[in-house]
């Protein structure tokens, strides 16, 4: 995502560079002709009014103002330039406001050009109140961009909508013959000039941070907004065009205004058509590659899941749905349709005391008291037996810093827990060798046996050099006292002729495990005093 907002940056300002120099341009060329008296390049056409040369000034400072802002070297002399253009803006604008309303310092708003008499049928050089105005708001706008509180940001995007608004319905004035502000006295904006603010708002608005008010709308990464982004200008262009077409063009082809209207209708809805069969046709290019890739992604994550036998879990904090993956309930013995996705699930199988400490570490996180979960749990196996898992996760926040998902993974680390057992055992059990006998040892290493493997009875035996028969060395402490009472010395040295069935692991050379001691052949029965068979 981080990646994507820093790319979106990128192209969004390469656009604001693009009008900037368009205005630049623009400004240069209207400069042009003033000085060198070719006022065609001054406007569109000989009865319209051309832009003033001190527009044309104003315009270059401010262009140049919006280039600085968007360099992508962040320096402190960029921040100085962005703000004496914005300043010097809105101070020679206010200057010439005051001028054209006293009559003073006309020199300076004809930027000192001297006006060709052949064009006096009109009033040239002056700006009109309009352009005034609108150069007041777009250096406001640019001073306000350039902070790095969110309010001014906000204000400056609300600025440059009322330039984007102001100049596009200037804009449609001349384009349907019926321009604003012709009357009286009153100096119109030039059409180059109204263009040239339509330029400056988009600029301000490809500039402007992608998470202030309304740009956020336009910029986000969801559908609707891709789709805002393509159909809006796409809808105002036919409507245009539709509109210019019936007003400028019909009236000179001298037809039937029923026919005209018919024809233009038919031409606008085939452009549509082929508009939204080429948008179509891209779009469902990009929701198929989008579609592909979230396949494939969700292809590889759960391959990897499935690689690593790790579980899955992901709760939704605002609808209180969990989703449990099938490697999360395989790892406690469960068929995926076996157990349904419902928080009561995990309650129901983990021990009661890790679920308590489990909700007080889960509303640590939600309220950003902790920055991640990790606890180790035991979670009831279908077979009964407890498996010790390793929990971790994460939350996710939304723009108001609520907690909306909690995502984690368990991790099966039974066999690790059961070999730090191990390890912890040789340990102790090094230690307890340096000041005890080899008898109290050998006991010591049943007892830390019997606990380990959850066994009833532990025994030591000897073979003796005869490879004949046994010396029995020692009881665990538990078999001692409580399992195997009364056995005589008899029972410590006898024949392996006369041993019972856990004698197979001597005569076959490998552990031997019998789980149905009763159906065994070779049995020999227990001697009295001896403990119960648990087999």
């Amino acid at each position: 995502m981080e990646k994507y907002k820093f790319t979106h940056t990128i192209v969004s300002h390469r656009f604001t560079r693009l009008f900037a120099s368009m205005l630049i341009v623009i400004g240069l060329i209207v400069l042009m002709g003033w000085f060198s008296r070719l006022m065609f390049l001054t406007r569109f056409s000989i009865n319209e009014v051309p832009m003033a040369p001190s527009t044309a000034y104003v315009f270059i400072c401010l262009a140049v103002g919006i280039w600085f802002y968007v360099r992508p070297q962040k320096i402190a002399i960029n921040r100085y330039a962005v703000i004496v253009s914005a300043v010097l803006v809105v101070c020679l604008s206010c200057l010439l406001l005051i001028s054209n309303k006293l009559e003073y310092f006309a020199n300076l708003e004809h930027a000192f050009i001297e006006i060709p008499e052949t064009h006096l049928s009109m009033q040239l050089g002056h700006m009109s109140l309009v352009t005034l105005l609108l150069f007041i708001i777009s250096g406001l706008a640019v001073l306000f961009l350039q902070s790095n509180r969110k309010i001014f940001k906000t204000i400056s995007i609300i600025l440059t909508l009322i330039i984007f608004i102001i100049s596009f319905i200037l804009l449609l004035g001349y384009g349907f013959g019926a321009p604003f502000f012709y009357f009286d006295s009153f100096i119109p904006p030039a059409v180059l000039t109204v263009l040239s603010f339509l330029l400056v708002s988009l600029a301000l608005i490809s500039a402007s941070d992608k998470n202030t008010f309304f740009v956020k709308k336009i910029w986000k990464t969801s559908a609707s907004a891709k789709l805002f982004r393509i159909f809006l200008p796409t809808t105002i262009i036919i409507v245009v065009i539709e509109s210019l077409i019936v007003i400028r063009l019909l009236p000179l082809l001298n037809i039937h205004p029923a026919i005209g209207v018919s024809l233009v209708s038919l031409i606008v809805v085939a452009l549509v058509i082929v508009v939204i069969s080429i948008l179509s046709k891209s779009m469902g290019k990009s929701f198929d590659t989008a579609l592909k890739n979230l396949r494939l992604s969700k292809e590889r994550f759960e391959l990897a899941m499935l690689a690593s036998k790790d579980g899955l879990y992901d709760w939704n904090l605002e609808t209180n749905e969990i989703y449990y993956s099938p490697g999360w309930k395989s790892m406690l013995g469960y068929k995926d349709e076996e157990l349904p996705n419902d928080f009561s699930i995990w309650e129901n199988l983990t021990e009661p005391e890790d679920v308590k400490k489990s909700w007080e570490m889960q509303q640590e996180l939600i309220n950003k008291q902790r920055d991640h979960f990790e606890m180790e749990l035991k979670m009831k196996h279908k077979d009964g037996h407890w498996v010790v898992i390793l929990s971790r996760a994460e939350a996710f926040f939304n723009d108001k810093a609520k907690a909306i998902r909690i995502v984690g993974t368990h991790v099966d680390i039974s066999d690790r827990k059961h070999e730090e057992k191990i390890i912890a055992i040789e340990l102790n059990l090094f230690e307890y060798a340096i000041n005890h006998s080899e008898e109290e040892l050998l006991q010591k290493f049943l007892d830390e046996a019997e606990k380990l493997t959850g066994s009833k009875v532990g025994f030591f035996h000897y073979i003796e050099d005869d490879q004949q028969s046994l010396s029995l060395q020692t009881w665990s402490t538990n078999t001692l006292n409580n399992m195997c009472k009364g056995l005589g010395e008899a029972a410590r040295h006898y024949p392996i002729s006369e041993a019972g069935v856990w004698i197979d692991c001597f005569k076959e050379r490998k552990p031997v495990i019998h789980n149905d001691y009763q159906s065994l052949v070779h049995k020999k029965g227990l001697p009295e005093g001896h403990a119960p068979n648990y087999t």
